[in-house]
């Protein structure tokens, strides 16, 4: 699915989700993939999770969430030949949160991503109401970098933090935006739609 996660999402309220259960869907959502691969994912990612908020009441569900997206990048089967763009932030609580949602919301062919080298546990409430005040909504939560999204990216767009060490034939940008954290609702509207016509570039280059 273009522009989205294909892990199980549940319902602000609902039963904790059963990480081993999560992890059997998986396994049938990824045929190609080891079972035993893919059980240890999703552990891991909770792993990975719980080091920024171990008390977060969704912890269960975000691990599944990170776990699907770890493994739709993993599994070359999934989306083959479609562009994939990974925004790289210090926190993932802002700037590339905001470019995240706007290219998925393009409705461009095209798999958005995005992750913090050191991710905190939720989005700045100034950006996701600035979203919201364009009907977009943001994607879920702060993500740590994988080496599984990191290597299918072909595009990794760095904002105000160190670019990785990236493999053969992958692209990078660094696109230089103030930081969002501390800024007032204003001018956090106008970052989102200075950012909107970097995306909009990127995505006529990709040939969206």
């Amino acid at each position: 699915m273009l522009g989205g996660m294909r892990g199980r999402r549940g319902r602000q309220g609902d039963e904790p989700v059963s990480l081993d259960d999560a992890a059997v869907a998986l396994v049938d959502a990824h045929p190609t993939l080891d079972a035993g691969t893919v059980t240890t994912l999703v552990h891991h990612s909770r792993d990975l999770l719980a080091a920024i908020d171990a008390g977060h009441e969704r912890l269960q569900q975000r691990a599944v969430d990170l776990a699907a997206a770890r493994l739709d990048a993993l599994d070359a089967t999934v989306s083959p030949g479609v562009p994939r763009v990974l925004f790289l932030s210090t926190r993932n609580d802002g700037m590339s949160i905001l470019a995240e949602a706007l290219v998925r919301a393009s409705g461009a062919p095209v798999l958005a991503s995005s992750a913090g080298v050191r991710p905190v546990a939720t989005v700045l409430r100034s950006v996701a109401d600035a979203l919201a005040e364009v009907g977009v909504a943001h994607p879920g939560f702060p993500k740590p970098l994988t080496p599984e999204v990191l290597s299918r990216a072909d595009v990794v767009v760095t904002m105000l933090c160190d670019p990785p060490p990236l493999h053969d034939g992958q692209r990078t940008e660094d696109w230089d935006f103030e930081d969002p954290a501390g800024l007032g609702s204003g001018a956090v509207r106008t970052l989102r739609d200075r950012i909107r016509v970097r995306v909009d570039e990127l995505l006529a280059q990709l040939g969206s």
